[in-house]
């Protein structure tokens, strides 16, 4: 089947993931619908039961373990799991685009796919990616909102198979570097969650290792370590590499629990995402740079001020349009 120029058989995708009885089957099975040909990976943990699994290529990895980030809550930190799950599923693939998706989801639609070359501008900074990787906004969080910089949302991608490589092919995460890191530690002074002893929140040490891998520096100490600096490099690295589509409307669907428990209008939707890709690849594409940790910023006279007035245009159209109704009006009355 082919989709926006794209053709279900050259898709390979990657359930990643402890296999859930309940919730991995029906996995597999909608892929098996709405991506008819395309190839199943399975890449779980030695000694898994996957009798009775529609699966194409099984790939069996030992399990990495996961570790508890504070001593209360008692929260498990799997991102080693996810990261080995998904990058040796990657490497089995063959095929042009590759999705990574969670063993817990299921796909219901192919709305990823019609979004997939919607946006071809880029900008020249922060440009680590061949194509832009769709993914769905939870919990794709917006540190304006949060405080939390880098912090992608890792439930779902779909891309070119290289670009997803380039992702997660990244270094498994050192134990004692991040979850005990806050201990015998001065804790940050900007401290959401005082339980906690991670240094960076799993989604985040998957971005920021990806963008480092690709060559740009820059200083994020902790999980809160925001600054404006930090802020501008999520939102370009996000603008430039990423479609982040609405979780309703992203084809695909998660099965394990209600995926709105955490607080949704914390996180990035669409039209976030839209705006910051007018702002940087459109608006702004020849004047951000990255250089040695600075930002050059646009020299355009009236810059901030036209940033500021952009959300006012459709109001002043209405302004401008209402005179031209009454004197219409007037005309009208007259005749």
């Amino acid at each position: 089947m082919i989709i926006n120029g794209i053709d279900t058989k050259d898709i390979s995708v990657v359930v990643q993931g402890a296999v859930d009885r309940q919730h991995t089957p029906v996995c597999l099975e909608s892929i098996r619908k709405i991506l008819p040909g395309s190839e199943i990976i399975l890449s779980t943990w030695e000694d898994c039961d996957v009798s009775n699994l529609d699966y194409d290529v099984l790939v069996e990895s030992k399990d990495p373990g996961s570790v508890f980030m504070d001593d209360v809550f008692h929260v498990k930190n799997n991102v080693n799991r996810q990261i080995l799950s998904t990058k040796n599923g990657l490497k089995k693939t063959n095929r042009l685009y590759a999705i990574k998706i969670r063993s817990d989801m299921c796909v219901v639609g192919t709305q990823f796919l019609r979004l997939f070359t919607m946006f071809p501008e880029r900008n020249d900074s922060c440009k680590f990616l061949r194509k832009r990787v769709v993914i769905d906004n939870l919990y794709c969080a917006n540190p304006y909102k949060t405080n939390f910089c880098f912090h992608v949302s890792d439930w779902f991608f779909f891309g070119l198979r290289e670009d997803l490589l380039n992702i997660f092919d990244i270094d498994l995460q050192v134990d004692s570097e991040n979850d005990s890191f806050f201990t015998g530690t001065n804790r940050p002074k900007l401290d959401p969650i005082p339980t906690w002893k991670f240094r960076y929140i799993p989604e985040q040490y998957i971005w920021i290792s990806f963008l480092k891998k690709n060559g740009l520096e820059f200083k994020f100490d902790y999980f809160t370590d925001i600054s404006n600096y930090n802020i501008m490099v999520t939102e370009l690295s996000f603008a430039n590499n990423l479609i982040i589509s609405d979780y309703e409307e992203s084809g695909v669907k998660f099965l394990k629990f209600n995926p709105y428990k955490f607080d949704y209008t914390a996180q990035y939707r669409f039209n976030d995402w839209l705006g910051l890709y007018r702002k940087y690849c459109l608006y702004d594409k020849e004047t951000v740079d990255i250089v040695d940790g600075n930002t050059q910023k646009n020299k355009e006279p009236f810059y901030i001020m036209k940033i500021l007035l952009r959300p006012m245009r459709p109001l002043v159209r209405i302004l401008l349009k209402r005179p031209l109704v009454l004197l219409r009006r007037f005309w009208d009355w007259c005749g």
